[in-house]
């Protein structure tokens, strides 16, 4: 049978998580965006490094309140006033059209943002209570949070052909023995000279000139086979469309992985 004092330190021990939740929250979601285009295995090194970020800012927030359940619930506050700073810099930018937001306005977002966890800080340092209320609350919701997440990223998780590795059923051409350098160079989003000057009325020459200048070819009048970049790319990489691949993949699939196989063992 668990003795008391040990489940009553458990629990605290796991109201000290919730910084680390809301961190692997935020990365979840990022993901979650773009799900099908990102391995699976490039969450490991940006988890690695947010759960290090906020062990390094718990441990100080923690020597300068005198209080681990307070130093948490400040590391906390910082994960989350971060995102809601970036949150509302990105809704501003978007507000300008694109255009990007003053250096005033960016110092005046950082500056809110120190001063919030400074005075947060200040007043966890002075208060004689323990915070064990909150930092159960605050723990429950960044559970849920993850909890969340995660269940959404399992249920919308790319339902794969099961065809890894795999033919691509297109044209393979003969490889020859001694192949050049090539610097193929695919602007992404990138509209052509022509589209930019006649449309959004940009004069792109130096860009072009430089290029010119520099030995590349530019096809001044290309257009992409497909519009999402990676069928794009994994149709000019191979010289081919993309047809032969339709049969292999499920209705409704949303797997990219085939595509990036493709572009990644390119012919």
């Amino acid at each position: 049978m668990r003795r008391p004092g040990a489940t009553l330190a458990m629990a605290k021990h796991l109201k000290l998580i919730h910084p680390f939740l809301f961190a692997a929250t935020i990365i979840l979601f990022v993901y979650s965006r773009g799900q099908g285009q990102i391995p699976p295995g490039d969450l490991i090194r940006p988890l690695i490094l947010v759960a290090a970020f906020v062990l390094v800012l718990s441990v100080i927030a923690t020597w300068v309140t005198g209080s681990s359940l307070k130093g948490t619930l400040v590391a906390s506050a910082c994960v989350i006033s971060l995102v809601v700073t970036e949150a509302v810099a990105s809704q501003l930018t978007s507000l300008t059209r694109g255009e990007s937001i003053s250096f005033m306005v960016t110092v005046s977002l950082l500056a809110g943002l120190v001063g919030f966890l400074i005075g947060l800080t200040v007043f966890l340092r002075k208060t004689s209570q323990a915070m064990t209320a909150v930092n159960g609350f605050v723990s429950i919701s960044a559970f849920a949070l993850f909890t969340f997440n995660v269940a959404s990223l399992a249920f919308s998780w790319p339902k794969s052909p099961g065809m890894l590795p795999f033919k691509p059923g297109l044209h393979i051409r003969s490889l020859p023995t001694h192949r050049p350098d090539i610097f193929y160079l695919v602007l992404d989003a990138y509209a052509r000279d022509d589209v930019l000057r006649d449309v959004y009325a940009h004069d792109n020459s130096s860009f072009v000139d430089f290029l010119q200048t520099n030995g590349f070819y530019l096809a001044k009048r290309s257009r992409a086979n497909y519009i999402p970049t990676f069928q794009s790319l994994a149709s000019a990489l191979n010289m081919d469309y993309l047809d032969p691949l339709l049969d292999s993949f499920k209705k409704n699939s949303n797997d990219r992985e085939p595509l990036r196989w493709l572009i990644s063992h390119n012919h």
